[in-house]
């Protein structure tokens, strides 16, 4: 059970709109800071900050493989899960969810400048 406090802190994460897009692209599939920084059009220092805060905030968590670091989401909030699959499932009405997934979808494929080699395209 969460208590009132933890709540807040995760609406203050969420009112952040690259965090918020950082867990909708999370939620298809774990990405690392060049992905990201590749789909959203920013700074892999300003997409590091912005992961920190959710990782601080129990939103987000990542595995190393090799040299790379691929984040995932890691939460347990009933809310939280509608409210990215309410966002998923209605990225056309969003015009910046809509260019993100675009963006993923040409990353998974291969089309990036993230040399890793690792894609595995979720289709949502």
């Amino acid at each position: 059970m969460m208590d009132m406090d933890h709540t807040i802190d995760i609406f203050r994460m969420l009112s952040d709109e690259s965090r918020l897009r950082l867990l909708i692209l999370l939620s298809y599939q774990p990405l690392c800071v060049c992905q990201l920084s590749e789909i959203m059009e920013k700074t892999q220092p300003a997409i590091s900050s912005h992961l920190a805060k959710l990782r601080a905030n129990g939103l987000v968590a990542y595995d190393k493989h090799g040299q790379w670091v691929f984040y995932h989401l890691k939460y347990d909030n009933e809310v939280l899960d509608l409210l990215l699959k309410y966002l998923v499932h209605n990225r056309t009405s969003f015009p910046t969810l809509e260019k993100d997934r675009a963006a993923y979808d040409s990353v998974v494929r291969g089309d990036t400048k993230c040399q890793h080699g690792i894609g595995v395209k979720n289709d949502e």
